[in-house]
């Protein structure tokens, strides 16, 4: 199996998705759109935030796609998330999750 990508840009690093990113999913959790739209949980539990996760790191693995977290580049604190799925016929960019916190200045 490929390791997963990772991509730095000047704020920002895309990686995978940690365990460790479960503030990120709780957070999602409480916008009334976004567990609707998505598959973040909109029952929180530090349960179902790393089910969550898990299921963003097996997109990978199982060859269905690249779910990223956004991360600060300084802090790795996620503060959002974008995916890639892989289709048969090429490639399908979906953005996923990414929420503008105007105090980090995005």
């Amino acid at each position: 199996m490929q390791k997963f990508p990772t991509f730095e840009l000047e704020k920002w690093i895309l990686r995978g998705f940690e365990n460790g990113d479960i503030d990120l999913v709780k957070e999602a959790s409480q916008d009334p759109l976004i567990p609707y739209i998505t598959s973040i949980p909109s029952d929180f539990s530090k349960t179902s935030a790393l089910e969550y996760i898990e299921r963003q790191k097996q997109r990978h693995i199982t060859g269905k796609g690249y779910s990223f977290a956004i991360a600060d580049i300084k802090t790795n604190s996620a503060i959002g998330s974008d995916f890639i799925i892989l289709m048969r016929v090429g490639f399908l960019l979906v953005i996923g999750l990414l929420k503008n916190f105007e105090d980090r200045k995005l």
